[in-house]
C-alpha cells in the first residue's frame, strides 16, 4: 500500500455487493474493510476509522439511518464521510446527514468518481489528521 492509500469501509449485507464495490475501491489503491451487517460495519468504523463509509440502507438489524446516526452521534465518528446507497430513491433518505448517495442498481463506472469527489471536499490537512489519528487508534486499540 503506498502512501497515498486510504481505507474504505464497505458495510453492505449483501456479500456480492460487498466484495463488488471491495473490488472496485481496491483498485485505485485504496484498501478496503467490509462489514456483513450494520452492528459490525458500526464496530469496524469506531476501530479502524475509515477515510470513508458507504453504506447500504436496507439491511436487517441495524439499517443504514440507525448506522448514520450512530456514526454521526460518536464525536470520533463524526467526521468520517457517509455514502449511503439504496434501491430507494427518496429525499428523505438525502437528508440523514450523509455527504453523497448512491442509487441502486449502479454502474461499476460511478463509484470511484463518487468516492473521489467526496474525499476532496474534505481539506488535506483532515485528511491526514483523521488517517494518523485512526492508525494511532488502531495501534494502541490492538498492542
Amino acid at each position: 500500500m503506498t502512501q497515498t492509500a486510504r481505507t474504505i469501509l464497505v458495510i453492505d449485507d449483501d456479500l456480492m455487493m460487498g466484495e463488488l464495490m471491495a473490488a472496485i475501491i481496491d483498485s485505485a489503491d485504496y484498501q478496503t474493510l467490509t462489514a456483513a451487517n450494520g452492528h459490525e460495519g458500526l464496530e469496524l468504523a469506531q476501530s479502524a476509522l475509515p477515510s470513508a463509509v458507504f453504506c447500504d440502507f436496507s439491511m436487517p438489524g441495524m439499517n443504514g439511518e440507525d448506522v448514520v446516526r450512530s456514526l454521526r452521534a460518536n464525536s470520533r465518528t463524526a467526521h468520517i464521510p457517509l455514502i449511503l446507497m439504496s434501491g430507494h430513491a427518496s429525499s428523505d433518505l438525502r437528508n440523514l446527514g450523509v455527504n453523497a448517495f448512491l442509487q441502486k442498481p449502479f454502474c461499476p463506472d460511478e463509484v470511484l468518481p463518487l468516492l473521489n469527489s467526496v474525499l476532496e471536499m474534505l481539506p488535506a490537512r483532515d485528511v491526514a489528521t483523521a488517517a494518523t489519528s485512526a492508525r494511532a487508534t488502531f495501534s494502541v486499540a490492538h498492542a
